[in-house]
C-alpha cells in the first residue's frame, strides 16, 4: 500500500513538472505562431489572443501588431558636404494576417534587420537631395 501511494505521488510530480511552462499567453496586441520542431515546423495559421497548451519540446512565437513608434538619430551629409544631425521617426506595424511571411524571411528581430537601414538610407538620401 505504501509503495503504490509513492508510485502515485512519483507520477503526479513528473507529470506537474512536464506540463509547468507548457502554456503561453497570446496577449491582445499579438499574434502567436505554433512551432513543431519534431514534424511540421512552423505553422501559417496565426494565433489570436488567448491561453495555448503546448508540449515543452514545441515552442510558439509572439509578434507585437499593434502600431510602435521608433525613433532614430541620423547623422547625414548635406548637398554641400555640411554634416547634419536629424532626429526621425517612423510609426509602423506588422500585419497580422502576415506574420508567418515575417517570421519565415526574417525573424523576430525585423525592425533592427530591415526598417532601420531602409529609414536612415532614406533620411540620408532626402538630406542629401
Amino acid at each position: 500500500m505504501k509503495s503504490l501511494h509513492w508510485i502515485l505521488q512519483c507520477l503526479v510530480l513528473v507529470g506537474v513538472l512536464l506540463s509547468v511552462g507548457c502554456g503561453v499567453s497570446v496577449k491582445p496586441g499579438e499574434r502567436g505562431l505554433r512551432w513543431y520542431p519534431l514534424s511540421e515546423g512552423l505553422t501559417n495559421e496565426p494565433l489570436q489572443n488567448g491561453f495555448y497548451w503546448r508540449a515543452f519540446w514545441n515552442d510558439i512565437y509572439v509578434y507585437p501588431v499593434q502600431w510602435g513608434s521608433f525613433t532614430e538619430e541620423v547623422d547625414a551629409l548635406s548637398s554641400d558636404d555640411l554634416q547634419v544631425n536629424v532626429k526621425s521617426a517612423i510609426i509602423i506595424r506588422a500585419v497580422p494576417e502576415e506574420i508567418y511571411f515575417l517570421a519565415q524571411e526574417i525573424g523576430p528581430d525585423w525592425y533592427h534587420q530591415v526598417v532601420r537601414p531602409e529609414l536612415l538610407a532614406a533620411v540620408r538620401s532626402v538630406v542629401s537631395g
